[in-house]
């Protein structure tokens, strides 16, 4: 995403971030870093020519504080401190702190305490805005989520880690899309295996039959694996309407395509893959869209 306004320097530092390229970053701080810190001052005045823009002010703010915090991670607060003053009186940064002493007692088992610390948090975050306050919000939830899983409340669970996923798709956030949904597809199967065992033992068998499935395409059994993603996709038809199991048809059907790529069956392959794709886009799986628009286009060029 370009920063209108931004200098060469701050672009690339962005640009790195946001395809989250640590080996550029790296180098960037190693060759670079002393440049930020000289010039960022500067940086925090914002450009005159976006100046009434909105949205090239609010990505622009957005773009300084996550450099200020990959130099913060990096041992060097001081381009934070600038953002919005010492560490006692940055908002972003007392939240960021107050969900890593969180974090700490769920990882100590205290979840309950966790969970409450948690609650405080986003109580706190109500009203704020951008695409930082979105990040931390969707952790917040997903926090909240694992949290009320180990304490067994499992509807809970679902409740939160639903919140999770909905909010990165609000903010456009792709790697948050990706592990919310698959968060929220474990929480799912955890809760039928406590709520419901029969459903749940029966997800389990099918998840247990596609991974068997994998492995054999994996290892170049592109007929076996066929005829076993074959025999998953009649279990889940006969099922009926289980939108767990429904959500892992998108898998079963790009796993045949794949292996009828494999095995010569191009006209199937495309019309399975193509089949997968339409399926993840409505299910909202961002994963199997990334995956099976690529694979489509591969089909569609061979």
């Amino acid at each position: 995403m370009t920063i209108k306004g931004a200098s060469n320097l701050h672009q690339k530092f962005y640009d790195a971030l946001e395809k989250e390229d640590f080996d550029a970053l790296e180098k960037l701080l190693d060759k670079h870093g002393e440049e930020v810190i000289e010039q960022f001052k500067s940086w925090t005045t914002l450009p005159e020519s976006i100046r009434g823009d909105d949205e090239a002010t609010t990505r622009y703010g957005e773009s300084l504080v996550a450099i200020a915090q990959l130099f913060a991670h990096a041992g060097v607060p001081a381009l934070m401190e600038q953002l919005a003053g010492p560490d006692e009186e940055n908002r972003i940064v007392q939240w960021n702190q107050a969900i890593g002493q969180a974090q700490l007692l769920s990882e100590m088992g205290q979840y309950a305490e966790s969970t409450a610390q948690l609650k405080v948090i986003l109580a706190d975050l109500q009203g704020a805005r951008g695409g930082i306050v979105a990040d931390l919000r969707a952790k917040l939830l997903g926090s909240l989520g694992q949290n009320a899983m180990r304490l067994g409340d499992y509807a809970v669970a679902v409740s939160y880690s639903q919140q999770a996923l909905e909010v990165c798709r609000e903010s456009g956030d792709e790697a948050g899309q990706f592990a919310y949904y698959d968060n929220l597809m474990v929480v799912q199967a955890i809760r039928a295996l406590h709520e419901e065992p029969d459903r749940g033992r029966r997800l389990a068998d099918v998840r247990r039959l596609v991974s068997r499935a994998q492995d054999a395409a994996d290892g170049g059994r592109y007929k076996a694996s066929l005829e076993e993603v074959s025999r998953v996709l009649a279990m889940i038809e006969s099922a009926g309407e289980d939108q767990l199991l429904h959500a892992l048809v998108p898998k079963v059907l790009g796993l045949m395509g794949f292996n009828e790529h494999k095995l010569g069956m191009s006209e199937e392959a495309l019309d399975h893959t193509e089949a997968a794709l339409e399926l993840s886009r409505e299910l909202g799986d961002v994963e199997g869209i990334r995956i099976y628009s690529a694979n489509v286009a591969i089909l569609d060029a061979g």
